[in-house]
């Protein structure tokens, strides 16, 4: 019997247990591992539709006039400038243009919404401490309030339209569209996680169970943590505590739909200035598909010939591609796709190909900066 003590629980815990759960214990979470078969969990996301429990986050409401201006100088794209309904991927810097955290900003009526990952929530929350003295800006926690939803594959929209109220079709990434769905007012998001057409539903958290009946009855198959990495890994997509953290600037993630390169300044602005003005950067995070079974760890050395030449930062065996895959940094000149390295792995070093993005998916991963 797993110890929860020191460990909390999603609102959907009971629920799960009936699914017969298996559960791992993450950032201060008890988060579904996998409910009996992760490749099969999988499967059901690249085919269809996969959904997950994505509530163990940090949500805060930033409230008071000041609040667009004050994140426009603390994030790396534009917020004062978004309308109600929008939406950006941001990540929040060092003076030396290094990533504290990653984060999505959203624009209500009558405040900005802040979803942060766990991994990096108190980071990100100790940082707005720093940086703010006497502007008008407010955030409140209402992560236990909140229901955050997942729901990935190419029927993932069919579904969602034949459901709720929300017309997902032509919503934009990160946009987010207010709706009924199981009889529940929410709010989808589009937000692609796992290299297939993606959404999170937030809801109240006192109607959890109505919005996961009505998405599970219309055919979405649960996915635990597991087969959410697999997904991930494939699409080639970074997560921060993984492949994004504070020895990472961002133009090296390939995360430039981070970066609004006309917003002003912000910490950390005129590092990142200086590497899009020079054009390139000293490393790239690449794909790596990998030969044999064995899978690197994290840290792994990266080599050409006898020279490191990066580090392996996720991996696992992918099961749509059937084999063991990567994602690393490597140096900007062995980055090239086709380019063949060696990754230590299994106590020795295995041959590894630099391969495009996403190695499996149908939706790539977004790289473009905003101008």
């Amino acid at each position: 019997m797993m110890d929860t003590d020191t460990h909390r629980e999603l609102t959907l815990h009971a629920l799960h247990e009936a699914l017969g759960v298996v559960w791992r214990q993450q950032e201060g979470w008890l988060l579904p591992a996998h409910y009996g078969d992760p490749v099969a969990e999988h499967r059901a996301v690249r085919a269809s539709a996969g959904l997950v429990d994505a509530s163990a986050r940090l949500v805060l409401r930033a409230t008071g006039s000041d609040r667009g201006e004050f994140l426009q100088g603390m994030t790396t794209n534009h917020i004062k400038a978004m309308k109600p309904g929008e939406g950006t991927y941001n990540v929040i810097l060092t003076s030396k243009g290094r990533i504290v955290g990653e984060l999505i900003v959203y624009a209500l009526a009558d405040h900005l919404l802040l979803d942060i990952p766990t991994v990096c929530a108190k980071a990100v929350q100790d940082y707005l401490d720093h940086y703010h003295f006497s502007e008008e800006v407010e955030f409140t926690d209402v992560s236990a309030r909140r229901l955050v939803l997942g729901l990935h594959g190419p029927k993932a929209a069919a579904l969602i339209e034949k459901v709720s109220t929300v017309a997902v079709t032509d919503l934009p990434d990160y946009h987010l569209r207010r709706g009924n769905l199981g009889g529940v007012d929410v709010m989808v998001a589009r937000v692609n996680r796992a290299g297939e057409d993606g959404f999170e539903v937030h809801a109240p958290a006192e109607s959890a169970e109505a919005v996961w009946g009505a998405l599970a009855e219309a055919g979405a198959a649960p996915v635990g943590q597991e087969a959410a990495e697999t997904l991930r890994i494939e699409a080639g997509i970074p997560r921060f505590g993984a492949d994004l953290d504070e020895r990472v600037i961002p133009w090296e993630a390939g995360i430039g739909h981070a970066i609004h390169l006309d917003k002003g300044c912000y910490v950390g602005q005129e590092v990142v200035a200086r590497m899009e003005y020079l054009g390139k950067v000293f490393r790239r995070l690449v794909a790596l598909r990998l030969e044999g079974t064995a899978v690197p760890s994290e840290e792994a050395a990266v080599r050409d010939g006898e020279d490191d030449v990066g580090r392996v930062t996720s991996a696992c065996v992918g099961p749509t591609v059937g084999q063991p895959v990567a994602l690393a940094y490597v140096k900007h000149d062995r980055a090239a796709e086709g380019t063949v390295l060696d990754v230590e792995a299994d106590g020795g070093t295995v041959p590894a190909t630099v391969a495009a993005r996403p190695l499996a998916g149908s939706v790539p991963p977004p790289h473009e900066a905003r101008g």
